[in-house]
């Protein structure tokens, strides 16, 4: 699955990537456009001399008409940062199309933040566990798996994100918990924050139907129950009721919010709502 993956998420990374040009960065040199001044090639404007200046910023023809020393100001470049975050309890990888899709979008990221310069951290999350992760372990898909009975907040407060970096939180959300808080963990230190949450048509339309053996997928816990149309109707109300919460709390929080199905391409996903909505941007 793992050499499956990465030709996806390759393909995938030649029409898309993530929406670092919608971001004004600062900091360490590199390729792209920054929010400062700097010396690349990019003028930006004109300004007066202070003490201090760089004398070869000069515009010498100014001075020339005027008397008066003139500076050219240039824009920065700078190096883009990825915190990138998964989601590593059982549910994320129980069904095997939601695992691919899941990888799929882990490895995108990963590439994209290759493709485009961008200095990138990976971090596993379970429960109230954390724990930072190598590239290469992303790519062939050794991730930490194991059950949790925790939502993430705790895990994430532990994260070392870093001032202004764009966030990428992969997660399927099926868990108790206030999204708020947990949105607002992710956003501190300036940060810009994406959440792609893969789905299953079995969790939001399961097949269900009498008396069922259901096993909670975290804990391994057998629980034996009859699921009649009532039961069913409580259970996929709630479920909507849950991601509404999540997409109305993202969007207050101008967090870009994207719910992404196992049965369907990722391509035409990205193509009909991932532009859309500004998770991803056409790749240059």
């Amino acid at each position: 699955m793992a050499e499956t993956c990465a030709k996806a998420a390759c393909h995938l990374s030649e029409r898309f990537r993530l929406p670092f040009s919608k971001t004004n960065w600062s900091g360490l040199s590199g390729s792209w456009k920054g929010s400062g001044t700097g010396n690349s090639i990019d003028f930006q404007e004109h300004r007066e001399y202070k003490p201090g200046d760089d004398p070869r910023h000069i515009n010498w023809q100014a001075y020339g008409r005027t008397g008066e020393y003139v500076m050219k100001v240039y824009r920065e470049e700078v190096t883009p940062k990825l915190d990138l975050l998964i989601d590593v309890s059982n549910s994320m990888f129980g069904i095997d199309k939601k695992a691919l899709i899941t990888q799929v979008l882990l490895n995108f990221c990963r590439e994209s933040a290759l493709t485009n310069g961008a200095i990138c951290h990976i971090w596993a999350l379970n429960g109230n566990k954390t724990c930072r992760i190598e590239l290469s372990e992303c790519e062939g898909g050794n991730l930490p798996l194991g059950p949790s009975k925790d939502g993430l907040l705790d895990s994430i407060d532990r994260v070392e994100l870093r001032p202004d970096s764009l966030r990428v939180l992969i997660s399927d959300l099926l868990f108790l918990g206030d999204p708020q808080k947990i949105i607002s963990s992710l956003c501190r230190s300036r940060g810009r924050l994406f959440i792609f949450a893969p789905a299953d048509p079995s969790e939001f339309a399961p097949e269900w139907s009498g008396d069922m053996d259901l096993i909670n997928i975290e804990s391994g816990e057998l629980i034996q129950s009859y699921i009649g149309e009532k039961t069913m109707f409580s259970y996929q109300q709630a479920y909507q009721r849950h991601f509404l919460m999540w997409n109305d709390t993202a969007d207050k929080n101008h967090v870009g919010f994207g719910i992404f199905y196992s049965h369907q391409a990722l391509a035409f996903q990205f193509e009909k709502t991932g532009l859309r909505k500004g998770l991803v941007e056409a790749a240059l």
